[in-house]
C-alpha cells in the first residue's frame, strides 16, 4: 500500500460518507487482520475522522461514539471535536466544505486549541446532534 511505499503519514483525514468506521478499522491493527496475514503500518501521529452527526439523530451519536472508541483502542488518547461549519466560507456555495486545520491547529468546539480526554469530548456529541452539525474527531 501507500504507507508501505512512502512511510506512515503524519496526519490522515478519513471522510468516506457513511463508511468512515469501516475505513478506520481497515487501517488499524487488529486480530482479524493479523489472522489473515495482513500487515498494517503504524497509525499516523494524528488522525481526523468525520463525525456522523446531523441527519439520523441517535444513530449518528452511537456511530460517532464507535469511532471514538475505535480511536482509543488504536492508542489515541488526546482528542478534539471540531465543527466543520467554521471553515465553510459562504461564497463557495453548493456542496463544497472544509474541515479546517488538523493536529495542534485544529479548533475544538469547547476548548479551542487544547486537547481533551475521550470522556470529555464524548459528552459534546449530543451538542452537535442538536445543532444537526457536521464535525470531525481529531485524535493524537
Amino acid at each position: 500500500g501507500l504507507a508501505a511505499r512512502h512511510g506512515t503519514p503524519r496526519h490522515l483525514k478519513i471522510d468516506v460518507e457513511g463508511a468512515d468506521l469501516a475505513c478506520l478499522r481497515s487501517l488499524l491493527p487488529g486480530p482479524a487482520r493479523q489472522a489473515a496475514g495482513a500487515t498494517t503500518p503504524a497509525p499516523p501521529d494524528s488522525l481526523s475522522v468525520e463525525v456522523a452527526i446531523g441527519h439520523a439523530g441517535r444513530a449518528d451519536v452511537e456511530a460517532s461514539g464507535q469511532l471514538l472508541h475505535t480511536l482509543q483502542a488504536a492508542g489515541y488518547h488526546r482528542f478534539k471535536l471540531c465543527r466543520q461549519a467554521l471553515f465553510n466560507p459562504p461564497y463557495w456555495g453548493g456542496e463544497l466544505a472544509s474541515s479546517g486545520p488538523f493536529g495542534e491547529a485544529a479548533t475544538d468546539l469547547r476548548a479551542g486549541l487544547a486537547w481533551r480526554g475521550a470522556r470529555d469530548v464524548a459528552e459534546d456529541l449530543r451538542l452537535l446532534a442538536e445543532e444537526r452539525a457536521a464535525g470531525d474527531w481529531v485524535a493524537e
